[in-house]
């Protein structure tokens, strides 16, 4: 996915051979690359601004604002457990976070994570989601993970589309009225890619 003989793309130290940008063009210039914990502002920003609909819609409840404690756990990423990429848009000299993707690898289950995606309102559409959702898959599968998992509300209608279109099953959850379960076997897609 990545072309690594790029000059000028960077290798940060969580990004484990992955550049640390990769542009493609989603209706503008758009870059992808590893988050870091050096990124937290950015993340904060990015989450503060999405629609209140949206930061629902990512933590399946209403949150107003970004509370700290959270915020410090969403930037604990250690390359391995908990990994995280990025959407970059740059306008005017200025670099700014539109989309983020994330998996967290389950302790109970270590060769499951659970993933997150969120994508700015006034870019989705563009393909950021999907390009995301492939980098955090090919991530995963080169960690040995052989499945990803997330719950979403089941009024989500983008995410239950982007989970479809990216091979994810989707099933009731039996626990929590109202969210769907998306889950794919990763190594049964791996044949695919």
């Amino acid at each position: 996915m990545f072309d690594r003989s790029r000059p000028g793309l960077q290798t940060s130290p969580l990004s484990r051979g992955y550049p640390a940008a990769e542009p493609f063009l989603a209706g503008g210039a758009v870059s992808l690359r590893p988050m870091t914990a050096f990124d937290a502002e950015k993340l904060r920003t990015f989450l503060n601004e999405l629609t209140d609909k949206s930061r629902r819609e990512r933590f399946l409840r209403p949150v107003s604002e970004m509370p700290d404690y959270l915020l410090r756990t969403l930037s604990r990423l250690d390359g391995r457990r908990h990994v995280a990429f990025m959407a970059e848009v740059s306008t005017q000299g200025t670099k700014r976070m539109v989309g983020e993707a994330r998996y967290v690898v389950d302790p109970e289950r270590p060769g499951e994570a659970e993933f997150a995606l969120a994508v700015d309102d006034r870019w989705r559409g563009r393909g950021i989601a999907v390009r995301l959702m492939e980098t955090l898959e090919d991530r995963a599968r080169a960690a040995g993970l052989h499945r990803l998992f997330s719950d979403t509300l089941e009024d989500n209608h983008a995410m239950l589309r982007l989970a479809r279109r990216c091979g994810f099953a989707v099933v009731s959850n039996p626990r929590e009225a109202g969210v769907k379960r998306l889950v794919k076997d990763l190594v049964a897609s791996r044949a695919l890619h």
